[in-house]
């Protein structure tokens, strides 16, 4: 879907992951890491900032905890240099996979792009800092 845009300059990627990785979510760090790293090199920008949303909360009454331990992974996924981290955790509605509110969701992401380094620990994870 994004090969034909290979030789557009991006500024950086805004990534929202939707709940398809819940059913197996171990590994899913490693799955991201090659989706970051595959874009990367494909727009031969090595640096490309990664904005991504971690998974709201859901009621699922899965007694694996498939959600928090996809969420655990999202957050393993910070170790990619230049990568930032949304949290949303307190944006879903417990019973609606796909909360009414995407509003709030959006919302989120600018403060990784527009808050100084040292506020945006209030709002979101980030490694922008670490080495």
């Amino acid at each position: 879907m994004i090969a034909p845009l290979h030789n557009i300059k991006l500024k950086g990627v805004l990534w929202y992951q939707g709940e398809s990785n819940t059913a197996k979510p171990l590994r899913y760090s490693q799955l991201f890491t090659t989706l970051v790293n595959d874009w990367r090199h494909n727009f031969k920008q090595e640096d490309l900032p990664f904005l991504f949303t971690q998974l709201a909360n859901l009621e699922t009454n899965n007694n694996h905890n498939n959600w928090a331990i996809l969420r655990d992974e999202q957050r393993r996924s910070l170790n990619v240099p230049h990568t930032a981290m949304a949290v949303t955790i307190d944006v879903g509605e417990y019973n609606d996979l796909h909360p009414q509110d995407k509003k709030a969701s959006g919302n989120v992401l600018p403060y990784v792009l527009n808050i100084p380094l040292t506020v945006k620990r209030l709002f979101i994870v980030d490694l922008y800092t670490r080495k």
